[in-house]
């Protein structure tokens, strides 16, 4: 995994689509953010996202005996119990399938299909036998079911981009919470890292409280006494990790997450301009050992931001600004985590 990824989103309102077996989903293009791949370096703590579960792979069929039925309508069928979901094929109105299984809402038959197995809508099947019953597929993984048309947001906020669009009784895998437990990280094979974000007013999750909170510090690792620190990334203030400009109407908030250790990797720069009077600033960290501090000028222009910390800061527009997350001294070997929020006020 990357040792510093630079998240940028995109701003995009809500689209709501309902469809039983709509188009593939198109993702709102208006740009609003810059992505980069910050320098790799040796790591000893775990990055802080969960880890999303493998795309879903074609299985054999199990040896229960189907259960007959027909389809009312045209159907896609999925990969997976969300029509966003590579389609697999159609089937079209009135065909016979052979249902294997369904998922624990019952809203999604597993049938086989072309030598494996898919998903389909259930309320578009009518079983040959009603008073047959499908048995349900074992899943380890929590759900949920989305309540209406919305969009899968890059990160945990509706200024992140779209990554695109699901539909109402999508059943989706649930990996974790923000802190305020407002927005829900998914399973979305669609996106690049797998993963995607919806608003918890949008999907129905039995037992949300027992889901992990994304960014809870991972358990610790013990470190030999001689183990070897990891190499210095070589960036300064001078020659920052990452350069951005934020605007209203182009890119009007960044994300930077990165790791630092003593000895060696200490401090992290970025370096930035806006088109804007006010940004506001925002440090998480796994450790208060970290603080971000604003520089103009090289002088220090605002008092040092400590872990947890929002700050809304005006600015003088246009003028070049650094950024420094810097860890405290120690005398020991140590190496923590952060996540640095950057953006406009309106």
């Amino acid at each position: 995994m990357n040792y510093k990824s630079l998240i940028v989103f995109l701003g995009a309102s809500l689209i709501v689509g309902c469809a039983a077996a709509p188009s593939p989903p198109t993702t709102i293009s208006a740009p609003e953010f810059i992505t980069a791949t910050l320098p790799a370096a040796p790591t000893l703590i775990a990055d802080v996202a969960p880890t999303p579960p493998p795309a879903p792979q074609p299985t054999s069929a199990p040896t229960l005996s189907p259960v007959d039925g027909i389809t009312t309508s045209e159907l896609n069928v999925r990969a997976d119990t969300f029509t966003a979901s590579a389609s697999l094929g159609v089937l079209p109105a009135f065909s016979a399938v052979q249902i294997i299984g369904k998922d624990s809402s019952g809203l999604w038959y597993q049938i086989l299909f072309n030598d494996s197995v898919g998903w389909i809508y259930a309320e578009y099947v009518q079983l040959s036998d009603a008073k047959a019953q499908a048995p349900v597929i074992a899943d380890d993984s929590a759900r949920g079911v989305i309540l209406r048309g919305v969009n899968v947001r890059d990160g945990a906020d509706q200024d992140f981009a779209s990554l695109g669009l699901l539909n109402p009784n999508d059943v989706m895998s649930v990996l974790a919470k923000n802190s305020s437990a407002t927005w829900i990280q998914i399973a979305y094979p669609p996106a690049a890292d797998g993963v995607g974000w919806v608003s918890a007013d949008y999907i129905q999750i039995q037992n949300v409280e027992s889901l992990p909170l994304f960014g809870a510090k991972p358990p610790t690792q013990s470190v030999a006494a001689n183990a070897p620190p990891p190499f210095a990334d070589g960036d300064s203030i001078v020659a920052p990790l990452a350069r951005f400009t934020l605007s209203p109407n182009e890119i009007r908030a960044v994300q930077l997450q990165g790791k630092l250790s003593t000895p060696n990797d200490d401090e992290d720069w970025a370096h930035f301009s806006a088109d804007a009077e006010k940004i506001s600033i925002q440090i998480l960290c796994d450790s208060p050992a970290l603080q971000a501090d604003l520089f103009l000028n090289q002088i220090a222009a605002e008092p040092s931001l400590r872990c947890g910390e929002t700050r809304v800061i005006s600015l003088l527009p246009k003028l070049d600004y650094d950024l420094r997350v810097s860890i405290f001294p120690a005398d020991s070997f140590s190496a923590f985590q952060y996540e640095l929020r950057i953006k406009i006020i309106p």
